[in-house]
């Protein structure tokens, strides 16, 4: 019996080589994004998530094309799927930035430039999807645990001084430049592994997420706790988690938790002063466009006047700090598509509470949990610390986003099918009469 469902849901019917091609995947997505901008080789983590995504749509075709026993074919649907979502998004995209562009001069070259990494994104996150989700529950968890393992490893990197150090980035943690990419890179595997847990050890999860947050100094990584604890133990244990916080926050640095958290913009702290930044470059995208936005990838191409980059400027001695990302998704995405980009953050929001409220209820299959621990954890990229679209968390949010959507569908499917049989509709009864043939 076990046999037969790792065959039926598993995209490999041998279990090694299931287990071997979703970790595959898996450690893809998750590091190979920022190696090209760790060793400077790029200048943001666009190339390396193209590259990423291209090795992932390779890996998915080698094992449809030479392992069709193993591995089934792709269906047609499947393919063109792929292919209609990606002429589609860039379709829409380019009728915003002919708009943006008569209401404000647009980057075209960067703007025609950026679809090239887009259409690798949605593309590769379509086909990571497809595949993810036709794995078995044991294949899920184990790439979990060897994700889970070298992110472990990144943490002993750390904090033995052995991690290859460049003096570009005096904070990363390799291969990630920062500490908040790393955050963002455990927040859903932490997530993952705290609602598949019992009840008392999902506390243990929460309590060693925030004690490693701590260590680390990173409030990316403290709001990813937070949304565990939420997850799993609802407000109480968010209430005895900040209060834990709180006390173990005074002796590790707890000057620098309240100047991250002072929002007022007149700290002169860089990380508050580029959040803060970000939130006041919307309005000005609205006024400036009308609330069409700026077009796509062009945050930051015109420069800012708000009141946070003047702070910005006196720190640095006037150069300009993540003035093209926004320092969150939120801020990109309302700033560039206006009023658009608001309505999909919204719509985000509301799949985020979905899942949220499906992982309380507990069950359902891995590879289901998995994926709405990546939406759920995308929220930390949206309203936090997020760095653009090209990176590994968009990246897995696409893929979880093509899991749930493909998920859904398939469960309307059964539902109608039960309906039919309930009914005693057969399938004879279904082929069409000769009046209609």
């Amino acid at each position: 019996m076990r046999r037969n469902q790792t065959a039926t849901n598993g995209r490999w019917r041998n279990p090694v080589l299931a287990n071997l091609g979703l970790t595959l995947l898996m450690l893809t997505a998750q590091f190979v994004p920022p190696l090209p901008l760790y060793f400077d080789v790029a200048t943001s983590m666009a190339l390396g998530t193209t590259i990423a995504a291209a090795l992932i749509i390779l890996m998915c075709w080698l094992s449809e094309a030479f392992a069709p026993a193993m591995s089934p074919r792709p269906t047609f649907e499947s393919a063109v799927g792929s292919v209609v979502a990606v002429i589609t998004i860039i379709a829409l995209i380019l009728i915003h930035a002919i708009v943006a562009d008569a209401l404000l001069p647009i980057d075209v070259a960067r703007s025609i430039g950026s679809l090239i990494p887009l259409a690798f994104l949605v593309g590769g996150g379509f086909k990571f999807g497809t595949a993810f989700l036709k794995c078995a529950d044991r294949t899920v968890d184990f790439a979990a645990s060897v994700s889970l393992l070298a992110l472990f490893a990144v943490i002993v990197l750390e904090f033995s001084g052995l991690q290859p150090r460049l003096a570009a980035f005096p904070k990363s943690m390799f291969p990630f430049t920062e500490i908040s990419h790393f955050a963002l890179a455990l927040t859903p595997i932490l997530l993952y592994f705290c609602v598949r847990a019992k009840r008392s050890g999902s506390l243990w999860w929460v309590i060693g997420g925030f004690a490693l947050a701590l260590s680390l100094q990173s409030v990316a990584l403290v709001a990813g706790c937070v949304l565990a604890a939420l997850v799993c133990r609802r407000l109480l244990l968010v209430a005895l988690a900040a209060g834990l916080l709180l006390i173990a926050g005074l002796p590790l640095g707890f000057e620098y938790y309240a100047s991250r958290l002072n929002f007022s913009g007149s700290v002169l702290n860089l990380s508050n002063l580029v959040y803060v930044q970000g939130w006041q470059m919307v309005p000005e995208s609205f006024a400036r466009t009308l609330g069409w936005g700026l077009g796509f990838n062009q945050l930051g191409v015109r420069g800012t006047d708000v009141p946070a980059a003047v702070f910005i400027h006196a720190i640095t001695g006037g150069d300009e700090a993540n003035i093209t990302d926004g320092s969150f998704v939120f801020s990109k995405l309302a700033s560039e598509f206006g009023v658009l980009g608001v309505l999909l953050s919204f719509v985000y929001v509301f799949a985020a509470a979905h899942c949220v409220r499906a992982l309380r209820k507990g069950g359902g299959r891995a590879a289901i949990v998995l994926a709405q621990c990546v939406v759920v954890a995308y929220g930390v990229d949206m309203f936090v610390r997020g760095t653009g679209y090209f990176v590994q968390s968009t990246f897995l949010f696409v893929a979880a986003s093509t899991a749930l959507l493909a998920n859904g569908r398939a469960g309307k499917l059964q539902v109608w099918t039960r309906s039919v049989l309930r009914n005693g509709v057969t399938r004879e009864s279904l082929q069409p009469t000769d009046e209609f043939k």
